[in-house]
């Protein structure tokens, strides 16, 4: 079960591996941040589904947060050992 704090560590690790690279947080480029926020959000939507017991597919939970597909499928890989041949199964049904 993913926790708060692993979720705040993720958000932490990529901000600081943005900021390391770019120099500052204002220069960071929006797309980037973008990925950032959709991931950290990804977390947290995975902690919902899995608080309310882990029931239906991973993925239409994921997706129905508009959470975008790049991000669904690192999501489920390693947060809900979904395999990227599950995953293109999955998306084209």
């Amino acid at each position: 079960m993913i926790t708060d704090s692993q979720v705040e560590a993720v958000h932490i690790d990529m901000w600081g591996q943005a900021v390391t690279k770019h120099g500052a947080v204002e220069v960071v480029p929006e797309n980037e941040a973008q990925h950032i926020s959709d991931y950290v959000r990804g977390m947290y939507v995975i902690q919902v589904w899995q608080k309310n017991g882990s029931v239906g597919s991973a993925l239409k939970f994921m997706k129905s947060y508009s959470l975008p597909d790049e991000i669904v499928s690192r999501l489920a890989h390693k947060y809900c050992g979904i395999k990227l041949t599950e995953l293109i199964t999955s998306v084209e049904a």
